[in-house]
């Protein structure tokens, strides 16, 4: 089984999932919920003990820094998940943290490949980023994007268990200048199989 992901399916369900965070995440983001709820409870004693426009100050302060912590904790916390019901035909994107879930379910059209994209970003400071988008490609050109990640072998892993399970053909457009047809279920024997023996790139 791949290191970044795990799949669970049966007859007619699919899940394809990020594995649980490290606990050294896990235990970044305890840190940043804990005083996120430190900062609410700040905010919501300024609003009592500081009247007027200091109070208005103390309150946009700390709830500044309060949604600074949510985000990190996010970061560190949330495990994306896509689910398939093949017998209703829908999907869902799901995200959890803990016992959290929030995802909807969503008409499945009839899918003819995916793909994985290297997509250019723009981020302050630094040259050249980029994420990696799952695309699902549907109808005459028509696609949504069902994962993106930083980490190419993530999104790399993604895809091809999609492909494989679904039994459509993969895009591989992690170098625009070399695109790569592969048609997964096909040339690997089960999910075991690492991506680099696909793919000569060695996204391993």
């Amino acid at each position: 089984m791949y290191n970044d992901a795990f799949m669970v399916n049966t007859t007619n369900d699919i899940i394809i999932s990020e594995k649980e965070r490290p606990v050294w995440q896990r235990i970044v983001a305890v840190v940043a919920y804990v005083l996120m709820c430190f900062f609410l409870g700040l905010m919501v004693y300024g609003v009592y003990h500081y009247p007027g426009r200091q109070g208005f100050k103390a309150f946009v302060s700390c709830f500044n820094f309060a949604f600074f912590m949510f985000v990190i904790g996010i970061r560190f916390s949330v495990v994306t998940a896509v689910c398939f019901d093949l017998v209703e035909r829908c999907y869902k994107k799901q995200f959890r943290v803990g016992s959290i879930k929030v995802g909807r379910w969503k008409q499945l059209p009839d899918i003819e490949y995916v793909s994985v994209f290297r997509q250019p970003i723009i981020v302050p400071g630094k040259y050249d980023a980029h994420i990696y988008n799952v695309n699902i490609w549907y109808g005459q050109n028509r696609h949504f994007t069902i994962y993106n990640n930083a980490e190419n072998k993530k999104a790399y892993n993604m895809a091809l268990y999609i492909a494989t399970r679904l039994k459509i053909e993969l895009l591989d457009v992690t170098d625009p200048q070399n695109k790569i047809w592969l048609t997964p279920w096909v040339e690997v024997e089960s999910f075991g199989l690492p991506p680099v023996k696909m793919n000569k790139r060695g996204l391993r």
